[in-house]
């Protein structure tokens, strides 16, 4: 997609008075000419799918909306605690990104806060590997870690507090360097601010491919939760915003979604009882059942809208966006490998050559550079995804990997021409092994997604010629 097709913008001029910084701002990725300042959004336009809220910088955020305080969801101190999959080298891999943020003129209750906040990462992934664990899978967050905890940075944002939405807390976030297309910024803002009304808000884009090519498969999204804490439900509430920087739910295809907007946020939900992603919001299909799953709370009640680590052949989640799809780079299944390959010579790199026969399995005699992992017992046979991206995204990503006005249009772009893919994808393979002996390469299905093979001992990952990937393989 070049740039000049994303020429979808409009100038977007109002009173400075009602939001200072922005008068006179070219917002490219901009769907109305009129924004309007929502209440506890900020400066946004309205879309089939909730809102576009526009920033700062001139780049812009796509939300449902507000969630309101999610009484269904009730007490969470009782969800089992889990550590998260570590993440430690933040600028190769796709991860979480946990912030504690508050406004400069509000106290700094970040060491008292530092804890709990972990306690809640930890409820939120033991909830995950949960449900995941009623299909004999492990499902994990990937986040990023320091000496085996989750990092939670202490961003202080210099709007004042009684200035506060959710604009000025992803734009401040921005102007701060949080906008890495590998990172989901995943932040717990220490109060309510006056105009917001609600739990939480995040980011979630309008496309439901059951690709990696899919936005939602992307950093620089932002989920707030607004001060909950492990004790009154702050695990609920920011697993559903969580949920939301993911791609749940896709609520105008899925078979129990509540539709998109109705005109004033609203959609993107489901539609089930005791279901964290669920709740009547006055979407367009908006029919909420609260007799649904109602003996307990799940992370996708009857797993059959947005999680599902092994949905059945044909179902909904086998052929939409599945947040428990080996293809979602921000969770670790059974086995999960990252890294970045670089177009050589055909000698393969890190002492991997690249042999005849899998040049000529892969039906290139042009491979230039490989990774060979083990490939675990209990991994074998189970469902696997393989994905890259660009490792230097020069199209959408800034010389810091952040994302640029341009990447932000595009996914403004996805609401009239959704089938649009949102990067180039490099060529990458993958080959099993037992042994020595060449079992096949993914290739042969004509897609790099399948199933492990349940002889193979290793898999080499392969990068054709002509490309330099940041590549994931995830075994689910």
């Amino acid at each position: 997609m070049r740039r000049a097709a994303l020429a979808i913008g409009a100038v977007v001029g109002i009173l400075a008075s009602m939001h200072p910084g922005l008068a006179t701002q070219t917002h490219p990725g901009a769907v109305c000419a009129r924004p309007s300042v929502e209440p506890g959004l900020g400066l946004a336009c309205p879309t089939p799918f909730g809102y576009q809220v526009l920033l700062a910088d001139g780049t812009s955020v796509f939300t449902h909306g507000l969630d309101p305080v999610l009484g269904h969801l009730g007490p969470t101190d009782d969800f089992p605690k889990a550590a998260p999959k570590c993440v430690t080298n933040p600028g190769e891999e796709f991860h979480g990104h946990i912030i504690y943020a508050r406004a400069a003129d509000k106290p700094n209750r970040y060491s008292s806060r530092l804890t709990d906040i972990r306690t809640i990462v930890k409820q939120i992934n033991g909830k995950l590997r949960d449900e995941a664990s009623e299909f004999n899978r492990r499902v994990d967050l990937r986040v990023l870690c320091s000496r085996g905890d989750p990092v939670v940075t202490h961003v202080e944002l210099p709007t004042p507090f009684a200035q506060t939405d959710f604009a000025t807390i992803v734009g401040d976030l921005r102007a701060a360097g949080y906008a890495s297309l590998l990172a989901k910024y995943w932040i717990w803002f220490d109060g309510k601010p006056p105009n917001a009304g609600a739990a939480g808000v995040g980011t979630v884009l309008p496309d439901d491919r059951p690709t990696p090519e899919n936005p939602n498969n992307l950093g620089s999204h932002y989920a707030v939760a607004f001060g909950q804490s492990s004790t009154q439900g702050g695990a609920g509430v920011w697993m559903h915003e969580i949920g939301h920087t993911m791609g749940a739910v896709q609520g105008y295809s899925s078979p129990n979604g509540s539709g998109g907007s109705n005109g004033q946020g609203g959609g993107m939900h489901c539609n089930d009882g005791l279901d964290i992603m669920c709740y009547p919001d006055g979407g367009a299909l908006s029919n909420y059942r609260s007799t649904t799953c109602r003996d307990a709370l799940h992370f996708d009640c009857n797993h059959n809208d947005y999680f599902n680590p092994n949905p059945k052949k044909g179902s909904y989640l086998a052929t939409h966006w599945n947040l428990g799809s080996p293809f979602n780079r921000f969770v670790s299944g059974c086995s999960y490998r990252t890294g970045v390959l670089t177009a050589g010579n055909g000698s393969g790199v890190s002492g991997v050559d690249v042999d005849d026969a899998i040049a000529e399995a892969t039906g290139s005699w042009d491979a230039v550079s490989a990774r060979t992992y083990s490939v675990p017992t209990s991994c074998r046979g189970r469902k696997f995804g393989l994905s890259a991206v660009p490792a230097v995204p020069d199209e959408y990503a800034g010389p810091v990997g952040t994302a640029t006005s341009d990447y932000l249009a595009y996914s403004a772009f996805m609401l009239t021409l959704p089938r649009v893919p949102a990067l180039p994808v490099p060529d990458v393979n993958v080959c099993f092994y037992e042994g020595s002996k060449l079992l096949r390469c993914a290739t042969e299905a004509g897609a790099d997604s399948g199933t492990v093979p349940s002889k193979a001992t290793k898999a080499r990952i392969l990068l054709n010629a002509g490309a330099q990937a940041l590549y994931t393989f995830n075994i689910v």
